[in-house]
């Protein structure tokens, strides 16, 4: 009987010694197969400033080992430094056709009408022809954002009275806040500002969104860590 006793002892201690085995293996194989690697990433400003911030903070801890450098611009030089090959991946607001790219959508973004909060038009009433012979509010040239006013303003065949040139959105916005004029603009900028009662915001009909897209140097090889990167933020997005 002690015999046997011994034997069962002596069986359930090698189990335990394969099983610790068995997980010291996995854990050091996971350790060894975790991504590492670095990207640099160029963003224009509405991607920079509203989107990549929480998704960095995600991704950031669930792959420690993979160091990001970003650089927020407008989409026009962020086409041109990805051109260049400064930049792992673009990420945009606006067009960029050009044959060194492959290009792909992300991300649906909303544009609004943004007015001073104690504005003068009837949001109840509204309609496009009490925007003409105003001042509206505009990123620079090349901006995403700006682009996106141009079509506007063309498709409605509105003029201008004068336009007032900023280079970010929060200069946009707070221009806006300050009666200095209106402006069609994202609505992940207008939003906060609008539920702060800073400005008003008219939603426009759904003619009027846009796509951020990543974008990412033909005959060039993805990196695993970029890949993983795309991955994330495709899956983030849906969110």
């Amino acid at each position: 009987m002690e015999i046997l006793v011994s034997r069962y002892l002596i069986f359930d201690a090698y189990k335990e010694i394969i099983s610790l085995l068995e997980t010291t293996t996995l854990e050091m194989k996971n350790k060894s197969d975790s991504i590492k690697g670095s990207i640099k990433i160029g963003a224009s400003f509405t991607i920079g400033e509203y989107i990549l911030p929480n998704f960095l903070s995600y991704f950031i801890k669930k792959y420690p080992d993979i160091d990001i450098e970003t650089a927020i611009n407008n989409t026009s030089s962020i086409c041109k430094e990805l051109k260049d090959i400064r930049l792992d991946v673009g990420l945009v607001e606006g067009t960029c056709s050009s044959a060194s790219f492959e290009q792909e959508y992300f991300f649906k973004d909303e544009m609004v009408l943004a007015l001073p909060y104690n504005n003068y038009i009837d949001t109840k009433t509204f309609s496009l022809n009490q925007l003409k012979n105003r001042t509206w509010i505009a990123r620079e040239e090349g901006s995403g954002t700006r682009e996106f006013l141009n079509m506007f303003l063309d498709i409605n065949e509105l003029t201008p009275q004068n336009i007032i040139i900023l280079g970010s959105n929060y200069a946009v916005k707070e221009a806006v806040r300050n009666n200095l004029g209106i402006t069609i603009i994202s609505k992940l900028v207008a939003m906060p500002a609008a539920k702060n009662k800073e400005i008003s915001i008219i939603d426009l009909d759904r003619n009027y969104v846009r796509h951020f897209s990543y974008l990412l140097p033909k005959h060039i090889t993805t990196s695993k860590a970029t890949k993983i990167f795309l991955e994330e933020l495709k899956n983030y997005s849906k969110m």
